[in-house]
């Protein structure tokens, strides 16, 4: 019987054979793992913004981004990309709430709001999790959604990336045999940046208009709609995927992708075993001096923390979180 696998699980494999298996397989987590800044701020952002879709203040939406990643778990400094200083921070994330809100509130109240952050498993077993389905009440059809958080432009070279996209077709083709039919798919944009200095803008909106130093948010949306044929094509191509996946496990063959050893400044969590040519369980006691065994489980509060054959009940707190209490200043800022 073939496994079920979620569509980032095949984005992975699709990446790097190997670091699937190291993730998937293996269920190595680094003692001393990279920086995820942009990862967990982007989920942070998710979490805020489900709250906000799903009816609630912007003050409850500030309070769930700030559990989802505590200011004090921030890198200091923030992280640079092409000489640019992320606007990624902490205020920034609590400032573009009210933002959003502000921003998408007319357009918003048109959708009703049917799931929000809800795990489903479609009709050929495989699981997905959309940010969002709504019923536009002005057409009666059903929508998908995805929240991105980016630094880039919100320009047509950001768009262009999501024609063709798996995703997009994936959540589609799912919410059409679902509901019987789908108005399309929605990608919600924020673009979060910094200026290090006063900026005065070349082209749109604010051109020749001065802005000081500091952070700075966007927002834009985007509808997408593949066809019946682009559908078909997004079935065979998770087959095609998914029957590579069941020959490595068979074979316990797996290639590795050197090209995505480091991207965007970024190194694979796993190049210390490539680096070295370790294996696992070959060279067992190398990498675990690295690495550690943590169980795959995933539940509604997050990834489940203990390690691979723990006793009892799955637990998602990080332990050194587990007494984390929101500090006074940042309650502050919430309110």
């Amino acid at each position: 019987m073939t496994t079920s696998y979620s569509h980032s699980a095949i984005q992975l494999y699709r990446l790097c054979p190997l670091r699937f298996k190291g993730h998937y397989i293996d269920c190595l987590e680094p003692l001393q793992p990279p920086s995820r800044h942009d990862l967990d701020f982007g989920a942070a952002w998710h979490a805020g913004v489900a709250w906000l879709r799903d009816g609630s203040t912007v003050d409850e939406a500030r309070v769930k981004f700030t559990m989802a990643y505590p200011p004090s778990a921030y890198p200091n400094p923030l992280p640079s990309y092409r000489n640019s200083i992320s606007g990624k921070s902490y205020s920034n994330g609590l400032n573009a709430l009210q933002v959003y809100r502000d921003r998408w509130e007319d357009d918003d109240r048109h959708h009703e709001v049917l799931h929000v952050e809800e795990r489903m498993t479609n009709n050929d077993g495989h699981t997905l999790k959309l940010d969002l389905i709504t019923r536009d009440r002005r057409d009666g059809q059903v929508y998908g959604w995805d929240s991105k958080t980016t630094s880039s432009y919100l320009n047509g070279d950001y768009w262009q990336r999501y024609d063709p996209d798996s995703q997009v077709r994936f959540y589609t083709d799912h919410i059409k045999a679902k509901y019987g039919h789908c108005g399309g798919f929605y990608i919600d944009a924020a673009r979060f940046y910094h200026y290090t200095k006063a900026y005065t803008p070349r082209t749109g909106p604010e051109k020749g208009v001065q802005k000081p130093a500091g952070d700075y948010v966007d927002f834009a949306r985007m509808l997408f709609n593949p066809n019946e044929d682009c559908l078909q094509l997004e079935r065979d191509n998770r087959e095609y995927w998914i029957g590579r996946i069941e020959h490595d496990k068979t074979t316990g063959l797996w290639g590795y992708n050197d090209q995505a050893c480091r991207q965007y400044g970024r190194e694979c969590e796993y190049l210390k075993l490539c680096s070295a040519g370790y294996t696992f369980p070959r060279d067992e006691e190398l990498v675990l001096s690295y690495y550690r065994q943590q169980c795959p489980r995933v539940l509604d509060a997050g990834r489940c923390q203990l390690g691979l054959d723990h006793a009892g009940e799955c637990d998602p707190s990080v332990p050194v979180q587990d007494d984390y209490e929101i500090e006074p200043e940042v309650e502050n800022a919430i309110r």
